[in-house]
């Protein structure tokens, strides 16, 4: 969400999330390491998560290590927002090549702070661990119930500025999370409701608010993200190309005001004020595409 704000938002978001819990402590925070610290505290009092590192971002291929990381990944309570049975989709097996996939990832990192330093500082802040473990359905992803927390299954044959834009992609739902955690971006009593689902921006296929909210702000930061630091590639493999991309954003942007409109008719709500603003702000910004 750099590119869609800056990065002194985004943390202005961690400190505040942070002072939630935590209140007036957060004054202690004088450094880089310090903020580190009590953002790894926060993640093991909120989600009950242990970080690989007091201070540094770990990427792991380690099978028993990767394991138990999937398992906390989606939390413990079922839900019908798990639209598309993320909880299962990892295969919690070893992998031969797992070694290669975190070369290819530690390479993409290196990438990242070579193109946009912004972009590699916030990662290396909010990302704690990136766990590797194989799946038939997908190529990575984040989840709410795991913030810091990311699991990556990339293809061996996609181009080193594909796995740059994944990592983009992922760095901008947990900037999504971290935000939410901040304001409240949904009613849930609303959102869980299958009628009540929009077209995703990525999937293209009708899916729970939260979810399409997201696909919308992190197409939007890809696009951003091509235009002002890496450019438009020809044959993506992660995302779509631009044009493409623009006008799903565009259509998925219709779809969740006609959801939101729709609800306010019947004076419930789908979004606070803070998400309707960031959905605002998408769409003024795409018009320009």
């Amino acid at each position: 969400m750099i590119l869609q704000t800056n990065i002194s938002d985004q943390m202005q978001n961690i400190i505040l999330m942070l002072a939630r819990r935590y209140s007036h402590e957060t004054r202690k925070i004088t450094s880089l390491d310090s903020l580190k610290s009590m953002y790894r505290r926060y993640l093991k009092d909120a989600q009950g998560r242990e970080t690989s590192d007091p201070y540094n971002l770990v990427i792991s291929d380690d099978y028993e290590k990767a394991s138990v990381m999937a398992q906390g990944f989606n939390g413990e309570v079922e839900s019908t927002l798990d639209d598309m049975g993320q909880s299962t989709i990892i295969k919690i097996e070893r992998y031969d090549n797992s070694s290669v996939q975190r070369v290819k990832i530690e390479n993409a990192l290196e990438e990242l702070g070579l193109y946009s330093n912004e972009h590699f500082s916030l990662l290396e802040l909010i990302i704690t661990d990136i766990f590797i473990l194989p799946s038939n359905g997908s190529r990575g992803g984040s989840s709410s119930d795991g913030i810091g927390l990311i699991w990556a299954n990339p293809k061996e044959t996609y181009p080193l500025i594909d796995v740059v834009e994944f990592l983009v992609h992922e760095l901008t739902h947990h900037c999504m999370f971290i935000d939410e955690q901040r304001y409240g971006h949904y009613d849930y009593d609303t959102i869980l409701n299958e009628n009540n689902w929009a077209e995703s921006a990525i999937l293209k296929r009708p899916r729970p608010i939260d979810k399409v909210l997201h696909s919308i702000v992190v197409s939007l930061e890809i696009i951003l993200f091509r235009d002002m630091v890496i450019g438009h590639p020809v044959k993506p493999k992660v995302h779509p190309p631009t044009d493409i991309l623009v006008e799903q954003v565009k259509k998925s942007i219709a779809s969740l005001w006609h959801t939101i409109r729709i609800n306010e008719e019947k004076d419930k709500i789908v979004l606070h004020e803070r998400a309707k603003n960031i959905l605002l702000n998408v769409e003024n910004v795409i018009q320009a595409y």
